[in-house]
């Protein structure tokens, strides 16, 4: 889920020092210890994106990949035909930014100022020579159809993951998994660093995970008084 209202609300009305000074003695030491290298690692100029998926438990598993190699953005375009999936996340949705989008014109308007790499099995562009110098987001489509060709119009390079066995395809979970592992390992390579937060983004994502922790409800209680 993307950052509730309320955090928004509190973060331009205190500022993340504030917030994160006011809701650290409601967090235990071992969850304060834990958000700061997650923290350190958070990567938001590679996204990730399915379009339509045919189950929702995949997508949902590419989510909780991107989460755990340190994604803050993913993105579900139009509606999964079956399952629901909230066991397959198992939480990593709270702490990331899960966008849903009725249709790929709302998804390309969101993706401003960045390009749009669409994975296929006939793509013209092996993954590891794609370019990551700019920010970037990876579309996979469904698991019986792939893109669209509406989707494959607004990418800006098709790829394509190398196989040298007889199957014609991965998974999408497992070819989001080892697109994104990829290009996290590469543009941490880039950057010389393991995140790509500024010192002001990092502020407002550890306040965002104090309030996530603290709870909702004892969060608003706590920054309102």
């Amino acid at each position: 889920m993307s950052k509730s209202p309320d955090f928004i609300r509190h973060l331009h009305s205190l500022g993340a020092k504030t917030i994160i000074e006011k809701l650290s003695p409601y967090l235990t030491d071992e969850r304060k210890r834990k958000i700061d290298p997650v923290v350190k690692y958070r990567i938001q100029s590679i996204q990730t994106a399915a379009e339509a998926p045919s189950d929702i438990h995949n997508a949902l598993a590419m989510v909780r990949t991107a989460e755990a190699l340190g994604f803050t953005d993913a993105h579900l375009i139009g509606e999964p035909r079956k399952g629901r999936g909230r066991q397959t996340m198992r939480g990593s949705d709270r702490w990331m930014n899960l966008h849903s989008h009725s249709s790929l014109d709302t998804f390309q308007k969101s993706m401003k100022g960045f390009v749009i790499y669409g994975a296929t099995p006939h793509g013209n562009t092996p993954l590891h020579a794609l370019s990551l110098d700019r920010p970037c987001c990876f579309l996979f489509g469904n698991e019986k159809n792939g893109l669209t060709d509406a989707a494959l119009n607004i990418c800006t390079s098709h790829f394509t993951i190398p196989m040298y066995g007889f199957c014609e395809s991965f998974n999408l979970s497992v070819a989001a998994a080892i697109t994104l592992h990829h290009a996290v390992t590469e543009k941490r390579k880039l950057l010389a660093s393991p995140g790509d937060l500024s010192i002001e983004e990092k502020q407002a994502e550890i306040a965002w995970f104090y309030f996530k922790s603290a709870g909702k409800q004892l969060s608003n209680l706590i920054l309102n008084s």
